[in-house]
Protein backbone atom coordinates (compact mmCIF):
# COMPACT_ATOMS: atom_id res chain seq x y z
CA UNK A 1 0.00 0.00 0.00
CA UNK A 2 1.68 3.18 -1.11
CA UNK A 3 -0.54 5.49 0.19
CA UNK A 4 -3.31 5.26 2.76
CA UNK A 5 -6.27 7.07 3.58
CA UNK A 6 -8.93 6.96 5.85
CA UNK A 7 -11.32 4.07 4.70
CA UNK A 8 -8.08 1.80 4.40
CA UNK A 9 -7.84 2.58 8.16
CA UNK A 10 -11.39 1.97 8.59
CA UNK A 11 -11.45 -1.57 6.69
CA UNK A 12 -8.25 -2.28 8.43
CA UNK A 13 -10.02 -1.74 11.80
CA UNK A 14 -13.11 -3.64 10.71
CA UNK A 15 -11.52 -6.34 9.55
CA UNK A 16 -9.54 -6.49 13.12
CA UNK A 17 -13.05 -6.61 14.75
CA UNK A 18 -14.25 -9.36 12.59
CA UNK A 19 -11.50 -12.00 12.55
CA UNK A 20 -10.99 -10.88 16.91
CA UNK A 21 -14.63 -10.34 17.81
CA UNK A 22 -14.37 -14.43 19.60
CA UNK A 23 -11.32 -13.65 21.31
CA UNK A 24 -11.33 -13.24 25.22
CA UNK A 25 -9.07 -11.47 27.02
CA UNK A 26 -7.56 -13.42 29.64
CA UNK A 27 -5.76 -10.99 32.88
CA UNK A 28 -4.23 -12.50 35.62
CA UNK A 29 -1.20 -12.31 38.33
CA UNK A 30 1.41 -14.80 39.17
CA UNK A 31 2.20 -16.48 42.50
CA UNK A 32 4.87 -13.50 43.47
CA UNK A 33 2.88 -10.13 41.89
CA UNK A 34 5.60 -8.81 40.73
CA UNK A 35 4.87 -5.89 38.31
CA UNK A 36 6.71 -5.64 35.28
CA UNK A 37 6.86 -1.89 33.91
CA UNK A 38 7.83 -1.90 30.06
CA UNK A 39 8.86 1.49 28.72
CA UNK A 40 9.54 3.12 25.37
CA UNK A 41 9.80 6.02 22.79
CA UNK A 42 9.41 6.62 18.95
CA UNK A 43 11.57 9.27 18.47
CA UNK A 44 10.49 12.40 16.36
CA UNK A 45 7.41 10.18 14.94
CA UNK A 46 4.87 13.26 14.74
CA UNK A 47 4.53 15.76 12.23
CA UNK A 48 5.93 18.75 14.74
CA UNK A 49 9.09 16.56 15.14
CA UNK A 50 7.72 15.12 18.96
CA UNK A 51 8.15 11.74 19.89
CA UNK A 52 6.23 9.13 21.16
CA UNK A 53 5.88 7.18 24.72
CA UNK A 54 4.67 3.59 25.28
CA UNK A 55 4.32 2.12 28.59
CA UNK A 56 2.76 -0.93 29.59
CA UNK A 57 2.55 -3.04 33.23
CA UNK A 58 1.98 -6.87 33.50
CA UNK A 59 1.95 -9.02 36.53
CA UNK A 60 2.28 -12.00 34.94
CA UNK A 61 -0.31 -12.42 32.27
CA UNK A 62 -1.60 -9.58 30.14
CA UNK A 63 -0.86 -5.64 30.18
CA UNK A 64 -2.94 -4.63 33.00
CA UNK A 65 -2.56 -0.91 32.22
CA UNK A 66 -1.65 0.52 28.63
CA UNK A 67 -0.63 4.54 28.29
CA UNK A 68 0.64 5.80 24.64
CA UNK A 69 0.74 9.08 24.15
CA UNK A 70 2.72 12.33 22.82
CA UNK A 71 5.96 13.11 24.16
CA UNK A 72 5.26 17.32 25.30
CA UNK A 73 8.51 18.29 24.37
CA UNK A 74 10.73 18.14 21.59
CA UNK A 75 13.91 16.14 21.96
CA UNK A 76 17.41 16.15 20.17
CA UNK A 77 17.89 12.47 20.16
CA UNK A 78 16.22 8.93 20.61
CA UNK A 79 18.49 8.31 23.84
CA UNK A 80 16.45 12.00 25.13
CA UNK A 81 13.45 10.82 24.35
CA UNK A 82 14.16 7.08 26.03
CA UNK A 83 14.72 9.61 28.94
CA UNK A 84 11.38 11.68 28.83
CA UNK A 85 9.46 8.52 28.57
CA UNK A 86 11.43 6.88 31.66
CA UNK A 87 10.41 10.19 33.18
CA UNK A 88 6.74 10.05 31.76
CA UNK A 89 6.08 6.39 33.39
CA UNK A 90 7.81 7.10 36.68
CA UNK A 91 4.82 8.41 38.47
CA UNK A 92 2.87 5.38 37.56
CA UNK A 93 5.49 3.21 38.57
CA UNK A 94 5.99 4.75 41.51
CA UNK A 95 2.41 5.02 42.70
CA UNK A 96 1.97 0.96 41.18
CA UNK A 97 5.01 0.26 43.62
CA UNK A 98 3.36 2.40 47.16
CA UNK A 99 -0.20 0.64 45.92
CA UNK A 100 1.12 -2.83 46.13
CA UNK A 101 3.40 -1.95 49.40
CA UNK A 102 -0.53 -1.24 51.09
CA UNK A 103 -1.34 -3.74 53.77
Amino acid sequence: MRSHNEDDWEKSIRQYLKHTKNDRLSLGADEFVVANWHVDASFAVHPDIRSHTGIGVTFGKGFQINISHKQSINTRSSTEAELVAANDAMGHILWTKHFLAQK
